[in-house]
C-alpha cells in the first residue's frame, strides 16, 4: 500500500499542521492611538496649514490635510485640546493620497519628537488615558 500525503495537512501525518489564522499586521505603534469621537483642527505652523486631526495618542497623530507631506520631514503643530493649547514636533512615518472624486486630500501618520512630559500629560487627559492610568 503506497503511502499518501495526508489531504487536511499537506506535510504529511508528523508535520505540524498550517497555520489557516488570518494574516495581521502588526502595528509597529509603540503607544495606542485613539479615534476620536470628533475631528479637531491642528496647524502646520512653516506651512501655515490647517489639518484635520483624525487620531491622536501619546505618541503621535494621524492628520488629513490639503498638501502631501514628506516622510523625511519634521513638523511643529499647534493643537488646541478642549482648553489647553499645546504646540508639538512630529515626524512623518506615512503619508498616503486619499481621492474623492475632484478632491485630493492626503492622510499622513506622525510619531511626536521628545515631547515634554507636560504635553504628554494633556494629551493623555484629552483622550482620556489619565482615567485608566489611575485605576478609575
Amino acid at each position: 500500500m503506497a503511502s499518501h500525503p495526508d489531504e487536511t495537512n499537506p506535510g504529511g501525518p508528523d508535520a505540524p499542521p498550517p497555520d489557516r489564522r488570518p494574516h495581521i499586521e502588526e502595528d509597529r505603534r509603540q503607544t495606542p492611538r485613539v479615534d476620536l469621537l470628533r475631528e479637531f483642527q491642528g496647524h502646520l505652523i512653516a506651512l501655515d496649514q490647517a489639518v484635520t486631526v483624525q487620531q491622536l495618542g501619546p505618541g503621535g497623530l494621524t492628520v488629513v490635510a490639503a498638501v502631501p507631506l514628506s516622510p523625511t520631514h519634521i513638523h511643529d503643530l499647534r493643537l488646541t485640546l478642549d482648553d489647553e493649547v499645546i504646540s508639538v514636533r512630529a515626524r512623518v512615518v506615512h503619508s498616503r493620497a486619499v481621492v474623492d472624486s475632484d478632491d485630493v486630500t492626503y492622510v499622513s501618520g506622525l510619531a511626536f519628537v521628545d515631547p515634554p512630559p507636560e504635553t504628554r500629560a494633556v494629551i493623555e487627559h484629552f483622550i482620556g488615558l489619565d482615567v485608566f492610568a489611575d485605576g478609575r
